[in-house]
């Protein structure tokens, strides 16, 4: 089967994951077959539960057997998010955190908290602290 690269946030999500879980060094793309990939029943299952806590989306193992190519899976995803276009934005967020060092996503993390502290403060504490 010729390599086919992710092709959008969803895709690449679930290519990291499957790559994660697999554990392989062998390139593969979204028209490879994950069980012929070396997967199974137990894979699944944990590429499925890393999937709901990073994309907000539950599958059903069987729709994950049915749909055994990370192009199908994707699809799968985003006909059963609960809002259109969330499973999108999410992979995008989780690309974007994924992509950061730990230094650097503990100073955003930091910078944001500080935000917020600031945020939830009375009119009069922010503008006398200015």
């Amino acid at each position: 089967m010729p390599f086919t690269a992710p092709r959008n946030p969803v895709e690449e999500v679930v290519h990291e994951v499957w790559g994660e879980v697999l554990g392989t060094s062998e390139p593969f793309g979204v028209h490879h077959n994950f069980f012929d990939l070396g997967g199974n029943s137990l894979l699944a299952a944990r590429i499925l539960v890393r999937l709901r806590e990073a994309l907000r989306v539950e599958l059903p193992l069987v729709t994950f057997i049915e749909s055994a190519t990370i192009a199908e899976l994707a699809e799968a995803l985003a006909e059963a998010e609960p809002r259109p276009g969330q499973v999108e934005k999410i992979a995008r967020l989780c690309r974007k955190v994924w992509s950061l060092s730990p230094e650097e996503l503990r100073r955003q993390l930091a910078a944001k908290q500080a935000a917020g502290r600031q945020m939830t403060k009375e009119p009069s504490e922010r503008s006398s602290q200015q």
